[in-house]
C-alpha cells in the first residue's frame, strides 16, 4: 500500500491534497457518529497529538536557530563587539543579569537549561522556613485585629494556586506592615522570621492598607480621638498607647485603668508642656447635628483648647480600648476551647432581575441575611440564614438563635455578637438564654464586642452570597425565580469551604458530606 501511493504520487502531483480532503471527509464523519463519551475521548487524543506536533517543531526551531547562530556574523570580532555592547545595558548585579538573559534567550526560542527566574521568587530565608512557621504566619494575617473581611458583593480577587484558579475574599491590613510584622515578633518568639520573608508570606488576597477602599464602619470614639490627636501633630498608631502606658501588655493592671501617677495622661501632658497653646489649631470631629444626622466638621481654635479637649476625651478611650483588647482577646481564646457562635445581620439584599425595566427598580423586594460562624476545635463553620422578614428584633434574634443552637445540641455554647440594643443588646437576650437553656439543658453565655469593633469572618459571609446570587442572575436573561436552583447550589458550594479562610480545595472536598445545604 505504501508502494502504491509513492507511485500515485509521481504520476499524479495532486494526489497529496486529493487524499487528504478524503481523509478529513472521513475524520469528519465519523466524529459526527461519536457518542459524548468517544467524542471527549477523541478531543483529548487529538489535543495530546497537536501538543507533541508543537513540540517537535519547536525542538527544530531550537536546532536550526543554533546553527544559523553560527553565520549570524561574518567575524569573532564583530560577534565580541555586539557582545561588548550589549553587557553595558546588562544590571550590575549578577542575580539580576542571569534573570535577564535567561529572559532573552527563551524569547529567541533558545532552551534554557536552569530557569534563574524561578529561583527568584522564592528567597533562600523562605524556603528554609518550616511548614510549621509559615502556617502560623498565614495564618497570622488572618487574625481579626490584623486583617478585616471585606463584606461588600464584589470583594472578591481571584488567585491562581497551583494552576488552578480560585475567587478568594479580600482582606484588608487595619495597620502597615511593619507594624504588623511588630506585632507577631511579640506573639510568636518561638517562630522566628525576617521582615522580608514575613511580607512575602502575605496571603494574595490579604491586601495592604492603600488598597484599603472608602471605609464606612469606623468607630466614632477611635475616629473624633485620632482626628483630635492629628490637629496636635501626632500620629496614632497600634504602637501609639504602648509608648505612653508603663505596661501596655497588663490590661488589667493600673496604667490601663488610669490609675498611674507616671503615666498616660500625665505623660502625654508632659509631652505638650512645651508647644505654643495659644497658635491656632483647626481638627476635624464626627458631631450629631439638629437634624439627628452625623457630619463631620471642620473646627478651629487655639492649641490649647484642642489640647485640653483631647485630653478630657483620653481616660475614656483608653478604657475603650481597653475593653476592645479584652473582648478580642476573650473570643481568641474561647474558640479553640469551647463551641462559639459569632453572628451577625448582613446588610439586605435587594432582589433583582437580569434584564429588568425601569419601573420595577421601585418595587423590588428584600431578603434578610443572617450569618454565623460556628468555631469549635480549630475548625470554623459558617451558616447564611435567608428570610423575607424585615424585622431584625428580639422575634428574629430568638429565631435565628434557637435553629444555630441546634447545630450543637450535646456542647455549651458562647454566642458572640456586637452591641447594637435594637438587635442584640437588651433585656431580652437575657430571656432567650433562659428559654434555649431550659429546652436545651445546657449553658449559653452571650458576650459583645466593644461598640463598632464586632468585625470577622461573618462580614465576609454575607458579601460572598450576594457574589454568588448576582452571577447566577446574570447568567440567566429569564426570571430571578428560574435560577433558584442554581442559586442554592452555588451559595451551599461556598458555605462547604467558607470555613477554610485560605480557601483550600482539599479542606472543602473532605467536609463535602458534613455540611448541610
Amino acid at each position: 500500500m505504501r508502494s502504491l501511493r509513492a507511485k500515485r504520487k509521481q504520476q499524479d502531483p495532486e494526489f497529496s491534497l486529493n487524499e487528504s480532503k478524503r481523509v478529513e471527509a472521513l475524520r469528519k464523519k465519523r466524529v459526527q457518529q461519536m457518542s459524548k463519551r468517544d467524542l471527549a475521548a477523541y478531543r483529548r487524543a487529538a489535543a495530546a497529538r497537536k501538543q507533541k506536533s508543537r513540540e517537535k517543531k519547536q525542538k527544530a526551531k531550537l536546532s536550526g536557530s543554533a546553527k544559523e547562530a553560527k553565520k549570524a556574523y561574518k567575524s569573532p570580532q564583530g560577534l565580541g563587539r555586539a557582545t561588548k555592547k550589549t553587557e553595558q545595558l546588562l544590571p550590575k548585579s549578577p542575580r539580576k543579569r542571569r534573570e535577564v538573559i535567561s529572559h532573552l534567550a527563551k524569547k529567541a526560542g533558545i532552551q534554557v537549561l536552569h530557569d534563574s527566574s524561578s529561583s527568584c521568587t522564592s528567597s533562600a530565608s523562605t524556603r528554609s522556613l518550616s511548614a510549621e512557621t509559615e502556617k502560623v504566619v498565614k495564618d497570622f494575617f488572618m487574625h481579626m485585629d490584623i486583617a478585616y473581611t471585606a463584606p461588600g458583593m464584589k470583594d472578591e480577587v481571584t488567585v491562581w494556586e497551583k494552576g488552578i484558579k480560585t475567587k478568594k475574599r479580600k482582606f484588608y491590613l487595619t495597620m502597615y506592615l511593619k507594624e504588623a510584622y511588630a506585632i507577631y515578633s511579640e506573639r510568636f518568639p518561638v517562630y522566628p522570621i525576617s521582615f522580608s520573608a514575613f511580607a512575602k508570606l502575605r496571603p494574595l488576597n490579604v491586601l495592604l492598607m492603600k488598597d484599603t477602599p472608602a471605609d464606612q464602619c469606623k468607630c466614632m470614639q477611635h475616629e473624633n480621638f485620632t482626628l483630635g490627636l492629628a490637629g496636635l501633630g501626632i500620629n496614632y498608631g497600634n504602637d501609639w498607647l504602648q509608648n505612653i502606658l508603663c505596661d501596655a501588655e497588663n490590661l488589667h493592671g493600673q496604667c490601663w485603668k488610669g490609675e498611674c501617677a507616671d503615666c498616660g495622661i500625665h505623660r502625654m501632658r508632659e509631652n505638650l508642656e512645651e508647644t505654643d497653646k495659644a497658635k491656632e489649631a483647626s481638627w476635624m470631629s464626627w458631631e450629631k447635628q439638629d437634624n439627628g444626622r452625623l457630619m463631620k466638621i471642620v473646627k478651629s481654635g487655639c492649641f490649647g483648647e484642642l489640647q485640653e479637649l483631647v485630653m478630657a476625651m483620653m481616660p475614656e478611650f483608653q478604657e475603650h480600648v481597653r475593653v476592645k483588647r479584652i473582648q478580642a482577646l476573650s473570643f481568641e481564646e474561647k474558640k479553640k476551647e469551647n463551641k462559639v457562635i459569632q453572628m451577625d445581620f448582613a446588610m439586605s439584599y435587594s432582589c433583582e432581575y437580569q434584564n429588568e425595566i425601569q419601573s420595577a427598580l421601585w418595587s423590588r423586594d428584600s431578603v434578610t441575611l443572617f450569618t454565623a460562624a460556628i468555631f469549635s476545635g480549630g475548625r470554623c463553620e459558617t451558616h447564611l440564614i435567608v428570610s423575607n422578614t424585615s424585622d431584625k428584633g428580639k422575634d428574629s434574634v430568638y429565631t435565628f438563635a434557637k435553629y444555630l443552637a441546634a447545630k450543637a445540641p450535646n456542647d455549651p455554647i458562647i454566642f458572640f455578637t456586637d452591641g447594637p440594643s435594637s438587635e442584640f443588646k437588651n433585656k431580652f437576650i437575657a430571656k432567650l438564654l433562659l428559654i434555649l437553656a431550659q429546652e436545651y439543658g445546657k449553658m449559653f453565655e452571650w458576650q459583645y464586642f466593644a461598640t463598632s469593633h464586632g468585625k470577622g469572618v461573618v462580614d465576609g459571609v454575607g458579601g460572598a452570597a450576594k457574589s454568588l446570587v448576582r452571577q447566577a442572575i446574570r447568567k440567566n436573561r429569564a426570571t430571578a425565580e428560574s435560577t433558584s436552583a442554581e442559586i442554592q447550589h452555588a451559595v451551599a458550594h461556598y458555605l462547604k469551604g467558607a470555613g477554610d479562610r485560605d480557601g483550600g480545595r482539599s479542606q472543602r472536598r473532605a467536609r463535602a458530606n458534613q455540611v448541610e445545604p
